[in-house]
C-alpha cells in the first residue's frame, strides 16, 4: 500500500476498500470541467454498521501519519477509539492535515440533520460559524429562514457561489426559492430591485 500524503491518495485507498462518490469541486472535475477546489467531499456507500465503515476506513486514516481527522459537530480531534462513536453520531468528519481537508460522509448526513434543525434557531454569532464550519446547499437553505438578514444573506451568497460552480443541488434550491427570499438584492429603501433572477 503506498503511503498515505495526499488528499487524492487517501481518496484512491477508500475507492479500494468500497465504493465512493465524489461531491462538489471533485465530481465537477471528474467531468473534466476545471475548477478550483479547496476542499474534497466523498459519500462513502452504505454498510451495516458504523463498526464495519471504522473497521474498513479507520487502518487507512490512522495510518497516514498526516491525516488528523475531526468531528465536524464540535469541531474536536478524533481519537482512533473515538472514531466508531463519531460516525455513528455524526455520520461524517473531516480529515484535515493534508494538501486540502476532506469530508467523508457515511449513511445518513447525521451532522447536517443536526444542523438543519439548529441554524435557523441559533444566534447570529453562532450561525455564522456554523455555516463556515460545514457548507452543504442545504445547510446555506437553512441559513434562509434565520431571523437575522445577515444570515440569510450569507446563506444566499454561499447558494449563489455553489450554483455558480457548477453545484446541481444549490442551483434547484436557489431556482425554488420564494422571490422575498432574495434579500441581497433588497435596494436601501426597503424595496425590492429587479435582477437577472426574479426576470427569469
Amino acid at each position: 500500500m503506498e503511503d498515505i500524503t495526499t488528499t487524492d491518495q487517501l481518496i484512491r485507498q477508500i475507492s479500494a476498500k468500497c465504493r465512493v462518490l465524489s461531491l462538489g469541486g471533485l465530481a465537477v472535475i471528474s467531468h473534466g470541467l476545471s475548477r478550483n477546489t479547496h476542499d474534497a467531499d466523498i459519500w462513502v456507500e452504505p454498510m451495516s454498521s458504523s463498526a464495519e465503515w471504522t473497521a474498513i476506513i479507520g487502518p487507512l486514516i490512522f495510518s497516514a501519519p498526516r491525516a488528523q481527522p475531526v468531528a465536524i459537530t464540535v469541531w474536536t480531534p478524533i481519537a482512533e477509539s473515538e472514531l466508531e462513536c463519531v460516525v455513528a453520531r455524526d455520520g461524517v468528519f473531516r480529515i484535515n492535515g493534508l494538501e486540502r481537508p476532506l469530508d467523508i460522509g457515511f449513511l445518513e448526513n447525521k451532522a447536517q440533520k443536526r444542523y438543519l434543525e439548529e441554524l435557523p434557531v441559533a444566534s447570529e454569532e453562532q450561525a455564522m460559524e456554523m455555516i463556515e464550519r460545514f457548507l452543504t446547499p442545504k445547510v446555506a437553505a437553512a441559513a434562509m429562514a434565520h431571523p437575522s438578514e445577515s444570515v440569510r444573506r450569507l446563506g444566499l451568497r454561499y447558494l449563489r457561489e455553489l450554483a455558480q460552480d457548477g453545484d446541481p443541488f444549490a442551483a434547484d434550491i436557489l431556482k425554488n426559492l420564494p422571490p422575498d427570499r432574495f434579500m441581497s438584492s433588497l435596494a436601501p429603501n426597503g424595496r425590492q430591485r429587479r435582477t437577472a433572477s426574479h426576470d427569469r
